[in-house]
């Protein structure tokens, strides 16, 4: 393992998540305009497939040789993740703005359930004894992170005044479930798969898909509203800022598993739900309850206890 491009990848994940997280929660502000939440998926889809476009040019040394490869890998079966992609996408602006930002980093992590119940349904995945306990861990955590959930301050601008827990706790746990299948669907389908592809071009094969799926369920869902105030209507810095940091999570998700390992990108996740935390009780957007501090520890704990198991023997 390269030790300092190992460390630059963990840091960048997680200034990377953390980052994306209150970006986010910014953009639905009070004094924020209105925008459309599937241009911004749209656009964070478009900006990542030109970066992975870029880089297999870069790595294959000839734009030639990159779009024979490309047109050679072309595969109809990745258009179901991809869609469940887009749609995750969308359904995560829902869950940020109805949720204060450490249940919603927190809450995220259910994925990880939605995970191990599909990679045990399809994959037959054995769970050992200590990944049993670490998902209970998080499942407790999530309990303890309703019961009642960190209490937001009443004049956070961040908070926002139309903030629903209900709406924002269905739309992460919804998420975190599309990400599971999506996520196990994709390794079923490239363990089966014949070839060498690395993640970009994983990326740009997801991007062929998902680029004319999010514009198609963009016009479906909005189409009245982009003929009526614009399709960039509410773009200004902070909405760049989430497309260029969504765009750019994938990218970094790579370069951690390349240079450093999985393991270290869960602890680095860990990190990040603790720095959302620390920052927003700082700025004062929330107070922690002492359930929510609980939901954090736990959760926290399950993740180092589940990927632990790779460590072993």
């Amino acid at each position: 393992m390269s030790v300092v491009p190992s460390i630059v990848a963990l840091v960048a994940l997680v200034v990377q998540n953390t980052a994306l997280v209150f970006a986010m929660k910014l953009a639905f502000r009070d004094t924020a305009k209105s925008f459309h939440v599937s241009v911004v998926v749209l656009c964070a889809e478009a900006f990542k497939f030109c970066v992975c476009c870029a880089i297999s040019i870069f790595t294959r040394k000839s734009p030639g040789m990159t779009f024979k490869y490309l047109t050679r890998i072309f595969d109809h079966r990745m258009a179901l993740p991809s869609l469940l992609y887009v749609v995750q996408n969308n359904i995560l602006f829902v869950a940020v703005q109805h949720l204060t930002p450490t249940v919603y980093v927190a809450c995220s992590q259910t994925k990880v359930l939605a995970t191990v119940f599909f990679s045990v349904t399809f994959l037959n995945v054995k769970l050992t004894i200590r990944q049993i306990v670490a998902v209970f861990l998080l499942t407790a955590a999530m309990i303890s992170l309703q019961l009642p959930e960190s209490t937001p301050v009443s004049d956070a601008n961040l908070v926002g005044k139309k903030s629903s827990q209900v709406t924002g706790f269905a739309a992460v746990f919804c998420s975190s479930g599309i990400s599971g299948f999506a996520s196990v669907y994709m390794e079923r389908l490239l363990k089966a798969r014949d070839g060498d592809f690395t993640l970009f071009e994983q990326n740009i094969q997801l991007g062929l898909f998902s680029l004319p799926l999010a514009l198609l369920a963009g016009l479906l869902q909005d189409f009245q509203l982009y003929k009526t105030t614009g399709f960039f209507h509410g773009f200004d810095v902070v909405i760049y800022s989430v497309i260029f940091l969504q765009a750019v999570g994938g990218l970094i998700v790579a370069a951690v598993v390349k240079f450093a390992s999985s393991i270290m990108k869960c602890y680095a996740i860990s990190a990040s739900i603790c720095l959302v935390a620390i920052v927003s009780c700082s700025l004062g957007i929330e107070t922690m309850s002492s359930n929510a501090l609980a939901g954090i520890c736990l959760t926290v704990t399950s993740v180092h206890l589940f990927t632990k198991r790779s460590l072993s023997p």
